[in-house]
């Protein structure tokens, strides 16, 4: 296998519409890019990619995240464990 599989989440689903409430964004959006979500999301589990920054700057030369996004996420991430 050369790559992961893509990943289509389903915002209707109650994991990723519990996140997306909490987002500015909240709808999907599509990258060109992988990650190991589809794997996971083949096996059963519900699976997101979610991070600080905006991937305007994602993945880009010279890309960058804020700390007050570091921060956003960290606070974030308090939430959905609590």
């Amino acid at each position: 296998m050369n790559g992961y599989p893509g990943l289509d989440a389903d915002p209707a689903h109650p994991a990723i519409a519990a996140l997306a409430h909490h987002l500015d964004e909240p709808a999907p959006v599509k990258v060109s890019y992988g990650t190991e979500a589809g794997y996971f999301a083949g096996l059963g589990l519900p699976t997101v990619v979610c991070g600080p920054g905006s991937m305007a700057d994602g993945h880009q030369p010279n890309e960058s995240i804020a700390r007050s996004e570091l921060a956003r996420c960290a606070a974030l991430l308090d939430v959905l464990v609590s």
